[in-house]
């Protein structure tokens, strides 16, 4: 079998020398999104054409992306609630597609019937 060549998108060793960023890890960056409250570490990246996030608890400016860490799910990925409405609508797709088998005959097990 012959791997088929795709073009990398590694943009070079002068690039990442260059790169500017800076972190952020404080109460403003904590995931409130479930119980377990996650302390989570933005990374802020410096990039043409980066969107920045100005309306964020820890603003960020135009020319700047960022990359969220040291979150224990797929919603401390996230800031905001569009970006949470894709990850719920994702999840519901997975669970409605595998069910939990268990929950299903815990409910069945335990469910009352009438005499």
């Amino acid at each position: 079998m012959v791997a088929s060549w795709r073009p990398h998108q590694f943009r070079g060793f002068d690039a990442i020398e260059k790169l500017s960023y800076k972190t952020v890890t404080s109460v403003d960056t904590v995931c409130h999104w479930c119980p377990v409250n996650c302390q989570r570490s933005f990374i802020d990246v410096e990039v043409d054409g980066g969107r920045g996030r100005e309306w964020s608890k820890v603003p960020l400016g135009p020319g700047w992306e960022r990359v969220i860490v040291n979150n224990s799910c797929p919603k401390g990925l996230v800031e905001d609630l569009n970006e949470m409405k894709v990850i719920k609508s994702g999840q519901e797709r997975i669970k409605n597609a595998y069910p939990n088998i268990a929950d299903m005959v815990r409910k069945e097990a335990f469910r009352r019937t009438t005499c």
